[in-house]
């Protein structure tokens, strides 16, 4: 079964990449998604715990922050990594 996700994912991966070629928001997408995995790759996570937040929107972000928090309280020894894509730019948007 997973065979069968990993080449689905490899597969719907290389058709985006071709579509991004022809389409400005895939392509906006292709850059994000390699800026994540960069910033991943170029910082030193070893040995953190870590949970993973992915919010599809700002607006989902805001929705999910009681959770997040939730989340901080409970698991206090973890990093909390939060990431999103939109196309619309946040007009809100702070660290802790």
């Amino acid at each position: 079964m997973l065979f069968i996700y990993d080449f689905i994912i490899f597969c719907l991966d290389k058709i985006l990449s071709f579509y991004s070629l022809f389409n400005h928001k895939a392509k906006k997408l292709i850059d994000g998604r390699k800026k994540t995995f960069d910033y991943l790759n170029n910082n030193n996570f070893e040995g953190l715990s870590i949970i993973w937040i992915h919010v599809s929107s700002v607006g989902e972000f805001e929705q999910a922050k009681p959770i997040i928090e939730f989340i901080r309280e409970k698991y206090k020894e973890n990093k909390v990594f939060i990431t999103y894509f939109s196309r619309l730019k946040p007009r809100n948007r702070h660290r802790k």
